[in-house]
């Protein structure tokens, strides 16, 4: 289903647990308990059919990602992309907070007293 089918994990685990139900078992698989069993079977099952597996985490383009390369220069890029949508986040969380309570509070003070809470 993985592999053929493209589903993830999360919905694989809502069909099998459906066909659990269908034949008059519990449906007591998780998403940990599909994603394991994916992890021991598929490297066998691709083995068997004579093609090599590549574990989701090592493939470089899932689902339209693609790894990156992570650098001091990255990370401090992430830093600096946190820090701004912060500061833009707290004043729209101001701004919200003012409409709804009819208060005149800027972003620090919204910022400032949601970390006390």
């Amino acid at each position: 289903m993985r592999e053929q089918l493209g589903l993830d994990f999360a919905e694989i685990r809502l069909r099998l647990n459906k066909e659990r139900i269908a034949k008059g078992k519990d449906p007591n698989l998780s998403n940990s308990g599909v994603a394991n069993r994916y992890n021991r079977t598929a490297p066998v099952l691709f083995s068997a059919s004579g093609m090599s597996f590549v574990p989701l985490n090592e493939r470089g383009n899932m689902n339209g990602r693609q790894k990156v390369a992570w650098s001091d220069k990255n990370d401090n890029i992430l830093v600096a992309c946190v820090k701004e949508f912060e500061a833009k986040k707290w004043a729209e969380v101001a701004a919200m907070f003012n409409e709804r309570s009819g208060q005149n509070a800027d972003d620090e003070c919204v910022s400032s007293r949601y970390t006390m809470l």
